[in-house]
């Protein structure tokens, strides 16, 4: 899926945020959801927060488990495509730049 995907794409944005960023963010979206008890999608819950300590696909141990993969898949996309420009965006301030530039082409470039 990944390749086709590639095949197809003028531009990747590879988000490479540091580990203590996605983590932070993914355990305080963790908390609030249980506690608020945010329905999510399909009428799925976080599930209790306990189990994080023996369910090894918990979200917030599989995304300390795949952080990083990203570095591998994007040197097999640029084998497989070298030809497609990748930006790496490595802070919130790189995000909020490109955001800020795509924010000001027509919205008929965006497709």
């Amino acid at each position: 899926m990944r390749e086709l995907l590639a095949e197809r794409a003028d531009l990747m944005l590879w988000l490479d945020l540091p580990r203590r960023t996605v983590m932070r963010q993914v355990i305080t979206r963790t908390v609030r959801r249980r506690l608020q008890r945010e329905v999510l999608w399909n009428r799925n819950m976080e599930p209790p927060l306990h189990t994080i300590l023996f369910d090894p696909d918990h979200v917030v141990r599989w995304a300390w488990r795949t952080d990083g993969r990203n570095e591998e898949r994007m040197a097999t996309v640029l084998v497989d495509v070298p030809s497609l420009p990748i930006v790496r965006l490595r802070s919130r301030e790189e995000i909020e730049a490109v955001l800020e530039v795509l924010g000001r082409l027509p919205s008929d470039r965006l497709s």
